[in-house]
């Protein structure tokens, strides 16, 4: 029994041995696309990072000319600069905080559409 054990482990080995190979082989270039969205990750956080600190720069300014607003309407409003400058944050400049917003998330949804150089798995790899 022992013989017929060793006979037929030797017999598979060579062929289980090819087939790791052949299943390496295939995933190895997966390891490209991790690097990738790595790379990518990095990079979306960096630009996060700064469209972060632009929104804050808006906040503080929004919240800044509220208060002074607050203190007295009437002499606030009555400043045709602040006046001007009021509408103006709730027109454009509200804009370019939606469209930064915008484009914030836009960014990550097209991270992988972009790379047609590098395999991403399916989840019929996973069964």
């Amino acid at each position: 029994v022992g013989v017929f054990c060793l006979v037929m482990i030797s017999g598979f080995w060579p062929r289980a041995q090819a087939e790791l190979f052949t299943a390496i082989a295939e995933v190895e270039p997966l390891l490209q696309t991790h690097k990738r969205i790595i790379d990518d990750l990095d990079d979306y956080i960096a630009k996060e990072e700064r469209r972060i600190i632009i929104l804050k720069k808006h906040l503080n300014t929004y919240k800044k000319e509220h208060e002074k607003a607050m203190e007295d309407i009437p002499n606030y409003l009555g400043n045709p600069i602040n006046a001007f400058t009021l509408i103006k944050r709730l027109t454009t400049d509200l804009d370019d905080i939606e469209q930064s917003i915008k484009i914030g998330t836009e960014y990550i949804k097209n991270i992988t559409m972009t790379h047609d150089d590098v395999k991403y798995p399916t989840l019929e790899d996973l069964a």
